[in-house]
C-alpha cells in the first residue's frame, strides 16, 4: 500500500465476458475512467475489462497477440480520459483551469462534403492535425459518428485518421 499514496492514476483490470443482446460479444475490451481528481478533473482511477473469449488464440498466434496489445493501449487511453463523457471537464494545459475555448468546441459540428459532422477543435488537436496533414487551414479532427454509444464521439473518424490507434 505504500506505493499507492504517491500514485497519480490507478487502473483496475478485469477479464469478464462481454455480452451483447444476451450473446458473447466480439468486443475485445472496454474501458472508462471511474473517478477524477476534484481540483483538476483528471481521471485518477480507470477500469479496463478484457473479454476472455478473445484470448483463446493468443498463445499460438503472434498477430492476434499484437492486435490485443494494440487494443490494450487504445482502452488505456479511454481510461485516461479520451471519452465524450469528460470533454466538458478538459483543462487548458497552460492554466489548469477549465478550458476557456467556447463551450462545445470539443464536439463542434462542421459542414463537410458528407454533411454536418462533429469535430474536435481544441488548440493542441488543431495544431497537431495541421502539422501532421500539412494543411494550415485545417480546423480540427472529426469524431466517429457510427458504432453506437461506446464508439460515437469517443474515437477519431477513421475516414480521416486511417489506422490511428484511437480510430473508431
Amino acid at each position: 500500500a505504500s506505493g499507492l499514496a504517491s500514485s497519480d492514476f490507478w487502473v483496475i483490470f478485469t477479464a469478464r465476458p462481454i455480452f451483447a443482446n444476451g450473446q458473447d460479444s466480439q468486443t475485445v475490451a472496454t474501458a472508462l475512467p471511474c473517478d477524477t481528481v476534484p481540483n483538476n478533473g483528471r481521471p485518477s482511477i480507470g477500469y479496463i475489462n478484457f473479454n476472455p473469449q478473445q484470448f483463446q488464440e493468443l498463445p499460438n498466434n503472434e498477430a492476434k497477440f499484437q492486435a490485443v496489445l494494440r487494443v490494450g493501449f487504445h482502452e488505456m487511453t479511454h481510461a485516461l480520459g479520451f471519452t465524450s463523457s469528460l470533454y466538458d471537464d478538459y483543462r487548458d494545459s497552460r492554466t489548469n483551469n477549465l478550458a476557456v475555448w467556447p463551450p462545445g468546441i470539443v464536439t463542434v459540428t462542421r459542414s463537410t462534403p458528407w454533411g454536418p459532422r462533429p469535430v474536435c477543435e481544441t488548440p493542441r488537436v488543431q495544431a497537431f492535425a495541421r502539422q501532421h496533414y500539412g494543411c494550415a487551414t485545417l480546423t480540427g479532427v472529426g469524431f466517429e459518428t457510427e458504432g453506437g454509444p461506446g464508439t460515437e464521439l469517443s474515437h477519431w473518424k477513421q475516414r480521416q485518421t486511417g489506422e490511428e490507434y484511437m480510430g473508431g
